[in-house]
């Protein structure tokens, strides 16, 4: 299926999603050109072990497939989940959370 070149960014799917590119606000999109949900983000990687990483209000947070932000937008910096932890940062603190967002 072909999607309308109407997007300025665009990625390889992964998983049955893209990241798309509006101006500078992203989204996902499955195969058929339909959005996951009608959220726009700063930024999105991948989905990864379920996940999504995703930004917004200069925060970030974790989606699930559904488009569902199960961790909320609390994070200075945070990287995708590998196994059951992610690591985050709020200002000069460092560690882990779990899959529930608990440190």
């Amino acid at each position: 299926m072909l999607i309308p070149c109407k997007y300025a960014y665009a990625s390889d799917f992964h998983q049955g999603f893209a990241i798309v590119r509006t101006e500078n606000q992203y989204t996902f999109i499955l195969k058929n050109g339909l959005t996951i949900n009608l959220e726009s983000y700063q930024y999105l990687e991948p989905f990864n072990e379920g996940l999504a990483l995703f930004k917004k209000d200069d925060k970030y947070g974790y989606l699930d497939i559904n488009g569902n932000e199960i961790i909320a937008n609390r994070f200075g910096m945070a990287m995708s989940f590998e196994g059951d932890y992610a690591v985050i940062r709020n200002g000069m603190l460092s560690g882990f959370i779990d899959r529930s967002g608990k440190a």
